[in-house]
């Protein structure tokens, strides 16, 4: 239960978030399928079973899905592009930038580092591991953890 209460509190749950961002599932979803929006970091299932003394059994299965709070914000940034590109450059100039502070890397070292990381991102691996899942962050982890 201890992990449950984290999630809860470092977490935003999928319906919440949609409703805070005043959009539907289904724009969301399109959001993700564009990387616009990161997949999220944690599910959580939730199964119940319902029974009566008339013999009759129903079993529901819940899936909750849980984002980093700041995707929040990345989705009001995002919810009215058409593609990433901009909005994949802008976290490669941040990603890359930040990694320069901490060692002379090659222009292909720091490329094939930013794909790595940005398929962690989308993956919303870096929701999990980072309390504010921004490429600065990203870069700065990533740099200590080369040290």
């Amino acid at each position: 239960m201890k992990n449950i209460a984290y999630i809860n509190e470092h977490f935003i749950e999928q319906n919440e978030l949609c409703e805070l961002a005043k959009i539907s599932l289904e724009e969301f979803e399109l959001l993700q399928q564009k990387e616009l929006v990161p997949l999220c970091s944690y599910e959580i299932t939730h199964s119940y079973q319902i029974k009566s003394p008339l013999g009759d059994e129903h079993s529901i299965t819940e899936i909750k899905k849980y984002f980093a709070k700041n995707t929040l914000d990345i989705i009001k940034q995002n919810k009215n592009q058409k593609n990433n590109d901009s909005f994949k450059e802008k976290h490669k100039e941040d990603f890359i930038q930040e990694m320069r502070k901490g060692k002379d890397y090659s222009n292909e070292e720091l490329e094939e580092t930013f794909s790595t990381a940005w398929n962690f991102y989308l993956q919303g691996v870096y929701g999990i591991c980072l309390l504010e899942p921004n490429f600065i962050n990203i870069a700065k982890k990533q740099n200590l953890c080369l040290i």
